[in-house]
């Protein structure tokens, strides 16, 4: 019950914050869940802009620690457009029904390559779809930053993104495999 109720006052509290918040320029926000580096925000910014092109002017990124309670506060507050965050935290965030379908960032041979923990069959139409898409190390993203992980970042995005066509172009981009 404990829990139940810190939870509950955790969310209440980024509620009242956001709230607060003033006017915010409208443009894509892509939130990384990942204990990457500050210091590697620079050339993410780089390269996500090379992946939306002129989409959009200035998208912006923030870096958090890997941590659940984050991840939720985002989730409850719908923060964030396109989200990149640890293979672990994926226990709490994939549901298919709250994810879009990512199957346009990717092509064929790119969708067989993935686990099925990361596809569902959508009830209605009966097919099957990517819900989200791993970085691996192969990746462009973390070849270009020089990064080397145990395991992939996975990107999603919910189903609460204003910016769905620039999220599927980021991760298109970003997700690019060595040659």
């Amino acid at each position: 019950m404990k829990q139940v109720l810190r939870w509950f006052a955790l969310i209440t509290v980024a509620l009242g914050l956001t709230a607060c918040g003033g006017d915010e320029v409208e443009t894509i926000k892509i939130a990384f869940y990942s204990g990457l580096s500050h210091d590697l925000a620079d050339d993410i910014e780089v390269m996500v802009g090379n992946g939306l092109g002129e989409m959009v002017e200035e998208p912006t990124i923030e870096l958090h620690p890997g941590m659940y309670e984050r991840l939720i506060v985002d989730l409850a507050t719908h923060e964030g457009d396109l989200l990149i965050l640890r293979e672990e935290l994926m226990s709490m965030a994939f549901d298919s029904e709250g994810l879009i379908p990512l199957d346009a960032a990717i092509d064929e041979a790119f969708f067989s390559q993935i686990s099925s923990r990361y596809k569902d069959v959508n009830e209605e139409t009966g097919e099957q779809h990517v819900y989200a898409i791993p970085l691996e190390n192969d990746s462009l993203f973390l070849r270009e930053l020089g990064v080397e992980l145990e395991e992939p970042l996975i990107a999603i995005v919910p189903i609460f993104s204003d910016y769905y066509d620039e999220a599927i172009e980021v991760i298109a981009h970003l997700a690019q495999k060595e040659e």
